[in-house]
């Protein structure tokens, strides 16, 4: 089993509702990111979200497929979203949103380890 951490840092030119949007809407995500081939929500959660379910499946240039599925944890609208995943890998994923002038900062932090399932 790998451990992995990764911090990305997006800066997009766009207002903090549609970038919050873009991202907390993520059965969207096959349309506009490139690499998610799917997202199903498995359970729906609670009126604000928390305990919602979706599974991802993600394929990069390397000729192998990961499928997890993340459980939402915390939501902080339009600030912070938090996940938890199970499948190909575990752990956990923070995404924090914040504005600078015309920019959206888009802060995620991606802490994984592999499980072998596939």
């Amino acid at each position: 089993m790998a451990h992995y951490q990764f911090h990305t840092i997006w800066r997009l030119k766009a207002p903090l509702g549609e970038v919050w949007d873009a991202i907390y809407h993520s059965e969207t995500w096959p349309q506009w990111w490139h690499g998610v081939e799917s997202v199903i929500e498995l359970e729906r959660g609670s009126n604000g979200g928390i305990g919602n379910k979706r599974r991802y499946i993600w394929k990069g240039v390397l000729p192998y497929r990961l499928t997890f599925d993340i459980s939402t944890t915390c939501i902080g609208h339009g600030r912070r979203l938090e996940g938890t995943a199970s499948g190909d890998v575990v752990d956990t994923g923070i995404w924090q949103f914040s504005q600078e002038d015309k920019i959206t900062v888009v802060r995620y932090e991606w802490h994984v380890r592999t499980t072998n399932a596939g």
